[in-house]
């Protein structure tokens, strides 16, 4: 056996992955016959870097394994209509698009905000469809959603259940749309104003609320606008 960083490990014929950052030099020596008539073993030293797998180890583990197979072609970004509309900076690290939504909160979940990339998307599959490799980039981001919503806390928990109480019937979700449109005609264009929605602080600095359409789509339908 062999002890790098009170790691011990075993020489076998399979790569050696030891988690270290940065990656550290290490010697070893290794003790072989020169060919197969030869009774007098040769003492050869080898020296080489550790590297660090990055938690790939754990996601290959994991059910989102998937993203794995990745080559980083944007194909996905390219259709996304997220992605169009926020650009590669919004996502805040290194991969952007569907596939950092994904990758992103698996390598890098320290990266304040990561665990709320799989929530920026419709859904609509088209990163999917665009995917040459066929990674089912939909499914992998409802599964992020899953485990983020069993550790959400009882207030985040409760405020859903409200929602989807609320929108589970015809008359609570025109109510509900026709309270927050209201308000919302009055607000918008002004930036000052916008920050006075509660919770709307952090996205109102750089951002002002559209105005909504003059009437809803139900209402045209009535009418036959459409």
């Amino acid at each position: 056996p062999l002890t790098v960083n009170t790691s011990p490990i075993t020489l076998v014929n399979e790569p050696i992955v030891i988690e270290s950052f940065p990656p550290l030099p290490f010697t070893i020596t290794l003790t072989m016959f020169a060919d197969t008539t030869s009774v007098t073993p040769v003492s050869v030293t080898v020296s080489c870097p550790i590297h660090r797998d990055n938690g790939r180890t754990e996601v290959l583990a994991s059910d989102c394994r998937d993203i794995l197979r990745c080559i980083r072609c944007g194909a996905c970004l390219n259709v996304c209509p997220v992605y169009r509309q926020t650009g590669g900076h919004a996502y805040g690290w290194v991969y952007s698009g569907p596939m950092g939504a994904v990758l992103t909160p698996l390598l890098a979940g320290h990266v304040e905000g990561s665990q709320e990339l799989a929530n920026a998307s419709t859904l609509c599959g088209a990163c999917m469809d665009a995917c040459p490799v066929g990674i089912p980039l939909q499914d992998l981001l409802l599964s992020l959603r899953r485990t983020k919503a069993s550790k959400a806390g009882a207030a985040e928990k409760a405020g859903w259940r409200a929602w989807s109480a609320a929108w589970s019937h015809r008359s609570t979700y025109e109510a509900s749309v026709v309270a927050a449109t209201s308000p919302a005609r009055k607000l918008a264009g002004s930036r000052v104003a916008s920050k006075l929605v509660p919770g709307a602080g952090r996205w109102a600095l750089g951002r002002e609320l559209p105005t909504p359409a003059s009437s809803s789509f139900r209402s045209r339908w009535k009418k036959g606008d459409i």
